[in-house]
């Protein structure tokens, strides 16, 4: 096991707090914003849209191929996120939003694309970490992991406990 002296690290508490930042609230923001406008179960079927990103992301970006079985999977989780938000838009009319008693398809749309939109973030930041787990000086798993809950707590102490 090599040993890495804590400048190696500095360059990563530098950088990763402002990136874990800006991710943490885009992806706080986009989901529960999204989640105003979707039932539960709804919201539950898109987010499968994170296992496509991913795959897409490793496959195009990082360079792992994936088996044909892996796709086949993807392709599945594809066509559930599909029916999941084909069916949020079908049954907009149908449920009521708690304030006015109506959820219009526009409605419907942006959360389902604010949820997508998360989703994708948590994709990203998956991806970045893999990245960065696989540098010639890795990060440590915990270290990476602390710093981007660090910033959770915080933004939803600071930010999304007063909002909510």
């Amino acid at each position: 096991m090599r040993q890495h002296s804590i400048e190696q690290y500095y360059l990563y508490l530098l950088v990763s707090p402002q990136l874990a930042f800006v991710k943490q609230y885009c992806f706080l923001l986009s989901q529960h914003t999204g989640l105003v406008y979707l039932d539960v179960s709804i919201y539950q079927m898109i987010g499968n849209i994170q296992f496509f990103s991913v795959a897409l992301m490793k496959h195009y970006v990082l360079k792992n191929l994936l088996c044909k079985f892996q796709w086949v999977g993807v392709f599945w989780i594809l066509v559930s996120v599909f029916i999941g938000g084909s069916s949020a838009l079908l049954v907009s009319r149908m449920s009521g939003n708690i304030t006015d008693g109506s959820v219009t398809a526009i409605d419907t749309l942006v959360g389902v694309a604010l949820v997508v939109a998360g989703d994708f973030l948590n994709a990203l930041q998956v991806v970045i970490e893999e990245k960065l787990m696989g540098l010639d000086v890795p990060v440590p798993p915990l270290l990476l992991i602390g710093v981007q809950g660090l910033w959770g707590v915080v933004l939803s102490i600071v930010v999304m406990f007063p909002v909510g």
